[in-house]
């Protein structure tokens, strides 16, 4: 799998997870939520620690914001999200989540409540 279509099917994977939530795989210049944008992580992008010979782990973050209304109803929705992505991931046969945040998103300078799902791929040269 390229690294592209790792990024792209995880894309796709979320979409299914979250029908009627905007899903892409670019930040786009103006946000709305609900969105999911699968996005470059911070370090390690890459690491080939644990992976099978020839194999390369590809991390990807999911960046989930939900619309804004009261603290009950907003902490519902971030919980919600980020569980549907989470079992999403796990329910999947490419991809781990490695590490769950909630709290404070951006995207392109806008501010959401929301989080992050850190997820883990093995992605094989060319």
């Amino acid at each position: 799998m390229s690294w592209d279509t790792a990024r792209n099917d995880l894309r796709d994977l979320v979409a299914a997870a979250r029908p009627g939530w905007t899903v892409t795989s670019q930040v786009p210049e103006k946000a709305a939520a609900p969105i999911a944008v699968i996005d470059f992580p911070e370090p390690p992008y890459v690491d080939f620690e644990g992976a099978t010979f020839g194999g390369r782990n590809l991390y990807l973050d999911v960046i989930v914001a939900v619309p804004k209304g009261s603290n009950d109803v907003v902490a519902s929705a971030v919980n919600e999200a980020l569980e549907a992505v989470v079992d999403a991931v796990e329910d999947s046969d490419d991809y781990v989540p490695t590490s769950v945040e909630a709290g404070s998103v951006s995207l392109n300078g806008q501010l959401f409540s929301g989080g992050v799902v850190r997820c883990r791929t093995e992605v094989r040269r060319g």
